[in-house]
């Protein structure tokens, strides 16, 4: 009998579940956006249903909710009412969890890959990795950031034509 392989995203379940991470879903209709949040020795992240869905959305928040919790990136509730004071900090901290969701489900490697492979758009490397166009974005913005060199001989990653670049609130 052979066990079926898992998917990615039934590995990030895993994971949270192993590192007592609970995960929940909720159809939130006022909120824009997920959330994560440490109250004593439970952590917890809350998917709105509403904005998430894809299989590929879930991967994607689930990994950066995660990240959040992993890198202490976590942020106060009030940190997203008082963004003159919080602008810094919210971005450094986003950027904490973007680096840690790209580095648990689109390597570098991955994406090498797919590049060796002949997919050159944002849009077909995210399909390659099984990720939502607008995070491949931001991967390979912190891909380019941490100078990762994809296209080998020198090239530089942002010869791709990236949409949505993750820009600043």
């Amino acid at each position: 009998m052979t066990i079926p392989k898992r998917t990615p995203l039934e590995k990030l379940h895993e994971y949270a579940s192993k590192r007592h991470i609970n995960v929940y879903f909720d159809y939130c209709e006022s909120s824009h956006m997920c959330c994560c949040g440490i109250c004593g020795n439970n952590k917890s992240i809350t998917i709105n249903t509403r904005l998430v869905t894809s299989k590929e959305a879930e991967l994607c928040t689930l990994a950066e909710e995660i990240g959040h919790l992993k890198t202490n990136s976590a942020l106060p509730v009030d940190a997203y009412t008082d963004l003159t004071y919080f602008k810094s900090l919210i971005l450094k901290n986003e950027q904490r969890a973007t680096s840690f969701a790209a580095r648990k489900i689109a390597p570098a490697s991955r994406i090498k890959q797919a590049i060796k492979k002949g997919f050159k758009s944002v849009r077909e490397i995210a399909i390659f990795c099984g990720v939502t166009e607008e995070f491949m974005a931001k991967v390979l913005a912190y891909y380019e950031g941490q100078q990762v060199g994809f296209l080998g001989g020198g090239g530089r990653l942002l010869d791709f034509e990236i949409a949505f670049i993750f820009e600043p609130i």
